[in-house]
């Protein structure tokens, strides 16, 4: 869900076996409720922003609770941002440096054997 954040309120730092938290009071929508973050002051809910996050009904021994949980970026692949080209260039030149390594190639073919690869690369990508 996406809503205003109208407040944004520190309530407790506790510790467990994770390391030291802060829970946060996020008021919004007309109810509220708690954000656990492990930086004091958090970054994730802002007062008069607009956040995208779950709500998550959580229960103990003093009542239920709501649980807000920030929505996590989409993956992206784990390339960065980089362009196919720029990946081909890297590996390329990593991979010719490997043939140097094994004795493959001399040092004076780095820029041959890398411009095969790349362009191998480009041609089997389609």
């Amino acid at each position: 869900m996406k809503a205003i954040i109208k407040a944004v309120e520190f309530t407790k730092e506790f510790k467990n076996e994770h390391g030291t938290f802060y829970s946060f009071k996020i008021s919004y929508n007309d109810k509220f409720g708690f954000y656990v973050s492990k930086s004091n002051p958090q970054t994730k809910f802002i007062k008069g922003s607009e956040a995208e996050f779950e709500e998550l009904t959580q229960k103990s021994d003093k009542g239920e609770w709501i649980k807000i949980k920030p929505v996590a970026p989409a993956y992206s692949g784990g390339r960065g941002g980089y362009s196919k080209p720029t990946l081909y260039g890297s590996f390329a030149v990593s991979y010719a440096k490997d043939l140097i390594i094994a004795g493959k190639i001399d040092y004076d073919n780095l820029i041959e054997a890398a411009t095969d690869m790349f362009n191998l690369m480009k041609k089997l990508d389609g």
